[in-house]
């Protein structure tokens, strides 16, 4: 539109665009619709042929009423609308509070906003009547209405509401009786509707709405609009499923302020009842950093009602950011387990995809951490159970990274050597290189073991592994010869000159500069996880790629480290949860002699590949320009 202002000839006419309104407000210039809409027509432009109709979609009633007054009554009245099937234009204000007062006779959600209105409210009604021709039914108008609210706090974005919504879902059909779901605080009515709306419209639930706030009075309009049973007391003998959000509106971000908060959540519960609480991982999952919050937290831990701790993938707000959420479930434990018999089931999804096929099994974990049966017998997928004594003990993390996904599969020993021995005889029949494995015999192991990898995280605080940080290095004219320089192009395998650097420019350019040790692992996160292991040692890894330093006799094999790396999915951006392989001790040496050789292997036949691609590229252009010709002394030649 601003662009178009400043055009008034349109196909050879003249038509100005039109001027503000009276009366701008929140300094921005208003514009009449119908105005705006008569020069769309005369002037020919744009390219939306319904843009009469979707343009009140966009407008805005011109009243004098604050923001948050007219919303409220213009939810009221499309809430009205949709409950009753009144016709609002053309209504005395008195009227339309007659049909809400007979409609919310306790005025809970309705009457007191549209009163607010005042005089407006005429206007309103009109406006509102309009909004629901433009989008089809007043259900459509007042979920954009809705939209339209620019709220102070990172809304949950549709996967999230997807995945917390099943979650929900499941939880609340596990309990007995009829299914009751609340959040006390009105802390995201966007997640209960989304757990509402997965639980379908076949199960007959009802949504508890307790207070008079204005986001509580909000929420009863919205559950109305949607056609579902708002209660304010539970029926006899049914315990409500509790779901909220911290922070809540208003709350502080303090990290004890949000452990109060989801304290206050679990005290209000009964023996038998459940709650999810979703907030920052910081606080819910990750390590703490103080002794005063790690104490807060134990203590919410020892009462035994936390169930399950998920950490959640980042980007699940709204607001573009990476944030990591973490989902805590709440549910009974008898009060005769003692703390150092309990087990508390975790799962690290940081660089999980939230495939279709994932959420299901995950829910399918979280309903199974409710139940000690269940936990006993349920395979899981992604949550593990941790002893809650050995959780305690400790200051870490709840949700230690790389908490998940299912152990490897095990292969038995005889397959194992089978298909190395195929591979082997496959490889040396296609090439004329030294054997593999000579002078190694590759027989079965004499014991087998569920699984045999461990996070970084985990080999970083057992001491198995050191990580370094790459340096910051200024660009600096290459030198032919001098210290190497690996940075993220190297380790993502871009083809590219050695970068050296000679010393004394080095000293000036990086003087903390880290030389690496042959051995080291040098990584990289992104665009994709890639890693390489320098075999020289005494180069200078430049940032942002990093260093992984196995410690000796730790049972981690650089190569074996680099290429579990290399088989990351492409996004994975939480490197600490990445799981690498640890192999017995006594293996160590000679697996890393045997992937050595496969490296080397693998570098002649890329090296093969490529002075065949040139020699095909200068066959072509020979032949083409002329400068060469090629003749058949076969005897079947042509």
């Amino acid at each position: 539109m601003s662009k178009w202002r400043g055009r008034p000839v349109a196909r050879g006419l003249h038509v100005p665009f039109p001027r503000p309104v009276q009366g701008v407000h929140g300094g921005h210039e208003l514009f009449a619709l119908a105005e705006v809409v008569e020069w769309l027509e005369a002037s020919g432009r744009g390219n939306n042929a319904d843009f009469r109709r979707d343009a009140l979609a966009h407008a805005r009633p011109l009243v004098d009423l604050d923001e948050d007054t007219t919303r409220a009554a213009l939810e009221a009245l499309l809430c009205l609308k949709a409950r009753v099937g009144l016709t609002l234009s053309g209504l005395r204000a008195d009227a339309i509070v007659q049909e809400a007062d007979a409609l919310d006779p306790d005025d809970n959600h309705l009457v007191s906003e549209l009163m607010a209105a005042g005089d407006a409210l005429t206007d309103l009604a009109s406006y509102a009547e309009r909004l629901s021709d433009a989008l089809w039914d007043a259900a459509s108008a007042y979920v954009r209405v809705r939209a339209a609210v620019r709220e102070t706090r990172p809304a949950l974005g549709r996967e999230a509401l997807r995945l917390l919504g099943l979650i929900g879902a499941a939880v609340a059909l596990e309990s007995e009786g009829d299914v009751v779901v609340g959040d006390p605080n009105a802390s995201d009515v966007d997640w209960l509707d989304a757990l509402l709306t997965a639980l379908g419209e076949d199960v007959d639930a009802h949504v508890l709405v307790v207070g008079d706030s204005a986001r509580h009075r909000a929420a009863r309009r919205l559950h109305s609009v949607r056609g579902r049973s708002v209660v304010d007391a539970a029926p006899v003998g049914v315990l409500p499923l509790v779901v909220t959000r911290i922070p809540g509106w208003g709350y502080s971000t303090d990290p004890s302020t949000l452990l109060t908060q989801a304290d206050d959540v679990q005290l209000d519960l009964h023996e038998e009842q459940r709650a999810l609480v979703v907030g920052p991982a910081t606080v819910l999952c990750d390590g703490l950093g103080r002794r005063d919050l790690d104490q807060q937290r134990d203590h919410f831990i020892r009462l035994g009602r936390l169930r399950c701790a998920l950490r959640l993938p980042g980007g699940l707000l709204n607001d573009g950011s990476r944030t990591a959420l973490g989902l805590w479930v709440l549910g009974g434990e008898p009060a005769s387990v003692r703390v150092e018999y309990r087990r508390l089931a975790t799962a690290d999804l940081s660089n999980e995809a939230l495939t279709p096929d994932a959420i299901e099994d995950l829910v399918t974990d979280v309903v199974a951490s409710l139940t000690d049966s269940s936990r006993h017998t349920h395979a899981f997928r992604y949550a593990r159970l941790h002893a809650t004594a050995a959780l305690l003990a400790g200051s870490g993390p709840i949700v230690v990274p790389g908490t998940g996904p299912a152990p490897i599969k095990v292969t038995p020993p005889a397959e194992s050597v089978v298909s190395v021995r195929r591979i082997l005889s496959e490889l040396q029949g296609e090439s004329s290189a030294p054997v593999l494995l000579e002078g190694l015999e590759v027989g079965p192991g004499a014991d087998t073991v569920l699984t045999s990898q461990v996070s970084i995280d985990a080999a970083i605080r057992e001491g198995l592994l050191r990580v370094l940080p790459g340096s910051r290095i200024a660009q600096a004219s290459s030198a032919a010869s001098g210290v190497r320089i690996i940075d993220p192009q190297d380790v993502q395998g871009i083809a590219q000159p050695p970068r050296l650097v000679d010393p004394l420019d080095l000293e000036e350019l990086a003087p903390r500069a880290r030389r690496t040790e042959a051995g080291d692992v040098v990584f990289c996160v992104s665009p994709r996880p890639a890693a390489i292991v320098d075999t020289e040692g005494l180069s200078v890894v430049a940032s942002p790629a990093r260093v992984l330093r196995c410690a000796p006799g730790s049972g981690l094999v650089p190569e074996a480290v680099a290429q579990a790396i290399n088989s990351r999915p492409p996004r994975s951006p939480r490197w600490r949860a990445w799981r690498i392989p640890r192999v017995p001790v006594a293996q160590a040496d000679s697996l890393a002699a045997v992937l050595r050789a496969v490296a080397a292997e693998e570098e002649r036949a890329r090296a093969r590949g490529d002075r065949l691609a040139l020699l095909a590229h200068e066959l072509a252009r020979g032949v083409s320009t002329g400068a060469l010709t090629i003749t058949d002394h076969s005897e079947e030649g042509p």
